[in-house]
């Protein structure tokens, strides 16, 4: 585990990520935020650079490997994008796409799912409930 040593400036630009999504594609990289959500990115293939946690002790053994970076509550509740973190982030390379292997399916082993410009979030959720049913 590696001591919190993350700059204001580091911070700042961790806070970016959930917020804008020029941050996002400028830097390659995305937030997964809560541990079902890591587990679940990891689990599909998502290179992980690193997680950011309040009590990193548990999570040694739930990603063995990982650099795993304590920070306090105060950073986690700048960083995260939910009103209620659960005190665990990581920091995901983008996974970058050709859109024509996309439509062909090369690429991937089940059903994917391209939505765009979709102006109700609930009905990404719908969506994905119709998909798997």
């Amino acid at each position: 585990m590696q001591e919190p040593h993350l700059s204001r400036n580091d911070l700042l630009e961790l806070a970016q990520l959930g917020r804008s999504s020029s941050a996002r594609y400028d830097s390659k990289l995305v937030l997964v935020e809560g541990s079902r959500a890591i587990a679940g990115a990891k689990n599909s293939g998502a290179k992980i650079r690193h997680i950011l946690a309040i009590e990193p002790g548990e999570l040694q053994t739930e990603f063995p490997g990982m650099e795993i970076i304590q920070i306090d509550v105060k950073s986690a509740k700048s960083i995260a994008t939910t009103t209620n973190p659960q005190g665990v982030m990581a920091i995901c390379e983008m996974p970058i796409f050709d859109p024509l292997t996309i439509s062909s399916g090369e690429q991937f082993e089940k059903p994917v799912i391209v939505l765009d410009n979709v102006s109700d979030p609930g009905n990404v959720g719908t969506i994905i409930r119709s998909a798997t049913a």
